[in-house]
């Protein structure tokens, strides 16, 4: 299966957990779409965002499903954007959320579409293990 993992990844932090989140997928014998490995983020400015962009739409195009990673009492819109696009074209959207406050009923109706879950592990238990 072809999964864009959708992410911040604005500190080592984010970029550890997105590239060991991808690395256990890949083991699992699914194909990732990582934007900070397959997408070259620097130089920064406009030429580079429309580069990053682009190359991230293509890959939600190729891609199967999303995963998404949504923390904090914020939500990155980047990554929130790419849950609406997969969506829009179709495409189920699987969020990864530990933090109590948006889960059950705290959810925003725009992200209430998604499929939520509290890690990896139980996502890839309760919803990619069947599609295997």
């Amino acid at each position: 299966m072809k999964i864009y993992w959708a992410a911040p990844l604005f500190n080592e932090t984010e970029r550890a957990y997105n590239k060991d989140g991808a690395k256990y997928l890949e083991g699992l014998g699914h194909e990732v779409f990582l934007p900070q490995r397959d997408v070259e983020l620097k130089p920064r400015g406009p030429e580079s965002r429309r580069r990053v962009r682009e190359a991230d739409l293509i890959g939600l195009m190729d891609c199967d499903i999303v995963i998404a990673t949504l923390e904090g009492e914020a939500f990155d819109p980047g990554t929130v954007y790419e849950i609406g696009y997969a969506e829009g074209m179709g495409k189920p959207a699987y969020v990864i959320c530990g933090d109590d406050r948006w889960l059950e009923d705290n959810i925003n109706a725009m992200l209430s579409t998604a499929h939520w879950y509290s890690n990896l592990s139980e996502l890839v238990r309760k919803a990619l293990t069947p599609a295997l």
